[in-house]
C-alpha cells in the first residue's frame, strides 16, 4: 500500500499553547513570505554562541532591540554537511527586521565532524533547545516557536513530538519538512541518493516509525484531526499537498504553500 506523500511541501504548526486566535498565528506565519526579505538590510545585532564543545554545536543569535518573541531556525539539506545554517540567514534577518529574535542553529550532519549516527543530530537539536535556558543565552521569558525547512522541518517536529521536550514551545512550523521517513525512503528522497538511508543507516528505516518519523509520532487523536487527505493511508496522487496548522493540540486548519522553498511560504 502506498504511503502518504507528505514530505514535499507541507507546512505544519503545532503545540500552539496560548489562547491567541488562529488568525493571529496565521498572520504571523504568513509575514515570513514578504516579497522583499530583509536579508539585504544590515543586521542590528548578530552573535555566534556555542551550545556544545564540538565544531558544529553552535548557532547565531539575531537580536532586535526589544523582541516580541524568539524563533529557533533549523536548516535543511538532506542532513548532509555541505548544507549549513547559512541557508536560514535571510529568514533570520527578516525575522529580526520584524522585531523577532532568531536562534539559527547548526548541528552535526551525516559524516561531518563528530557525527556518529543519527543520534548525533538528534542530540544536537535537543542541546540547542536546552541552551535557551542557559545563562549564556541573552533572552528569557519570550514565547518560543521552532521553524524548520526540509530536513530541518523533520528535526523541528521531532523535537516537539518526542515524549520528553526540553523547551516550552508555542508553535512549530515545518516548511517542506520530511514528515514521513518511511515514505521518503521508498521514494528515494534526495534524487536517488538515499538521504534517509544515510541518515538512519545504523537502524532499519521501517522500525523507526514511532521513534523519529513525525507522521507516525502523532497521537491517534491528532491524526484523526488532520484533513482526510493527510490522515488516511493510500492514494494521494500528488506529492505536494496542502499544509496544515495544528493549534491547541486538538485540531488542524489549512495554510497556503507554494512548493518546497522556504521563501515560498505564502
Amino acid at each position: 500500500m502506498a504511503r502518504r506523500r507528505i514530505y514535499a511541501a507541507a507546512v505544519v504548526a503545532l503545540c500552539w499553547a496560548t489562547a491567541a486566535p488562529l488568525a493571529l498565528l496565521r498572520s504571523e506565519l504568513l509575514r515570513f513570505s514578504a516579497p522583499a526579505l530583509a536579508a539585504e538590510r544590515p543586521p542590528r545585532r548578530r552573535k555566534t554562541l556555542k551550545y556544545g564543545t564540538l565544531p558544529d554545536q553552535l548557532g547565531d543569535v539575531w537580536a532586535p532591540e526589544a523582541p516580541t518573541g524568539l524563533v529557533v531556525l533549523v536548516h535543511g539539506g538532506f542532513w548532509l554537511p555541505q548544507y549549513g545554517k547559512d541557508l536560514m540567514t535571510k529568514l533570520a534577518s527578516d525575522l529580526m527586521a520584524r522585531n523577532w529574535a532568531a536562534w539559527n542553529v547548526e548541528y552535526r550532519r551525516v559524516d561531518g565532524p563528530g557525527w556518529r549516527n543519527a543520534n548525533s543530530t538528534l542530540e544536537d537539536i535537543t542541546a540547542a533547545l536546552r541552551f535557551l535556558d542557559s545563562p549564556e543565552f541573552p533572552f528569557k521569558g519570550l514565547p518560543v516557536a521552532v521553524v524548520g525547512h526540509s530536513a530541518g522541518g523533520h528535526l523541528a517536529l521531532w523535537s516537539q513530538l518526542r515524549p520528553i521536550r526540553v523547551t516550552d514551545c508555542r508553535a512549530v512550523v515545518s516548511v517542506g519538512g520530511v514528515l514521513d521517513l518511511c515514505d521518503a525512503d521508498e521514494e528515494a528522497l534526495g534524487g536517488g541518493a538515499g538521504a534517509v538511508a544515510r541518515f538512519l543507516g545504523y537502524r532499519d528505516v521501517s522500525s523507526l516509525k514511532r521513534d523519529v518519523s513525525p507522521i507516525d509520532m502523532l497521537p491517534p487523536c491528532l491524526v484523526n484531526s488532520l484533513p482526510p487527505e493527510l490522515a488516511r493511508r493510500g492514494t494521494v496522487p500528488e506529492p505536494r499537498i496542502g499544509p496544515i496548522v495544528w493549534r491547541g493540540g486538538t485540531r488542524c486548519a489549512p495554510l497556503q504553500s507554494k512548493g518546497h522553498e522556504k521563501r515560498q511560504l505564502s
